[in-house]
């Protein structure tokens, strides 16, 4: 499955081949092209309930997510190989893609 910027699909954490594992979710970076390498760039999708950090983003349209419950977009970036991903359950809302570009812009501004 060939997986776009803005998907939130589900992965197992901690992400190896272990009995013991959760599934989480996660939102896709990385563009199409990428996942024909067979690597997808990911950002932790969490309902942070014990903990928040600065750049946390709200998710507020959870309708098109496929989340049950309110969570945030937290800046912990991993990759994946796509045969981990086990699937897609919906996308982030054009509004809440601003919201993330313009926290990416915060977060990797970069000057020479």
């Amino acid at each position: 499955m060939i997986f776009k910027r803005w998907d939130i699909v589900v992965v197992p954490f901690p992400f190896v081949d272990k009995a013991a594992s959760k599934s989480r979710p996660a939102l896709v970076l990385s563009e199409e092209i990428f996942n024909k390498d067979g690597l997808v760039v990911l950002v932790m999708i969490t309902t942070a309930v014990k903990s928040r950090h600065s750049f946390d983003i709200p998710i507020r349209n959870l309708k098109p997510t496929g989340l049950n419950v309110h969570s945030v977009i937290r800046w912990k970036i991993f990759s994946l190989d796509l045969p981990i991903i086990k699937n897609k359950i919906g996308s982030l809302s054009p509004t809440d893609q601003k919201n993330c570009i313009n926290t990416m812009n915060s977060i990797f501004t970069l000057t020479l």
